[in-house]
Formats: C-alpha cells, structure tokens, sequence
C-alpha cells in the first residue's frame, strides 16, 4: 500500500519483453503487408504482359489473314482494333517502353488498318 510509483524508465525496463514483441509483431505484419502488395503488383503485371503478347500474335494472325489471304472473316480489321485497344488498355499495368510502343501501334492502326488489305508497306510498318 505504501509503494511509490515507478517511473516511467523504470515501467519501461519492466515491460521491456512487451514492447519488443510488439514492436516485432507490428514490423513483420508491415513487412508481409508490403510483400504481398508487391506479389500483387508483379502478378498483375506478368498476367498482362502474357495476354498483350497473346493479343499481339492474334492481331498479327489477322492483319496476315486480311493481306496475305484477304479473308475477309479472320482478317477482320474492325475486329482488329478491338484487339489494339485491349492491347493498349492491357499495355497500362506493365512498365514502360510498353505505353508508348502502344500508343504507337494506335497511332498506325488508325492511320493503315483501311489499306491492311492492299498495302504491302501498311503491314510491314
């Protein structure tokens, strides 16, 4: 009844133990938080560079069909810029030089896809 309270260095020393092992818990649930985000974020964006190279093979597939073949059902180039516009939405998750190079293939899709069919130079560049 008579004891004097202690003072904050001396509750400090006395919860020591406590302090460390909270102060351990709170940085490995920051540390694993931080690691899952980034898991996250590399996923995501090996997900969309795996279905932006599938979408640039499939276009390519039909820019050859329209002027190789002039099949008019695969080469299909109003399917095609369906194609350039998820590869250009799929190209905002990875990193760059990946936006730019398909902000130019919009760019040159726009401007060549009426003359894929007839234009030896609109499918080479």
């Amino acid at each position: 009844m008579g004891e004097k309270p202690q003072t904050v260095s001396q509750q400090f020393h006395s919860n020591l133990v406590a302090i460390i092992s909270l102060v351990v818990a709170l940085s490995g649930f920051l540390y694993h938080t931080w690691r899952g985000q980034v898991i996250e974020e590399n996923r995501s964006v090996r997900i969309a560079s795996f279905e932006l190279l599938k979408n640039l093979g499939e276009l390519q597939l039909m820019v050859d069909y329209a002027h190789y073949q002039k099949n008019k059902q695969l080469g299909n180039t109003i399917t095609g810029w369906g194609r350039v516009l998820l590869i250009k939405d799929l190209a905002r998750v990875i990193p760059d030089p990946a936006t730019k190079t398909t902000e130019e293939l919009y760019r040159v899709w726009g401007a060549k896809f009426e003359k894929i069919e007839s234009d030896e130079k609109s499918v080479s560049g």
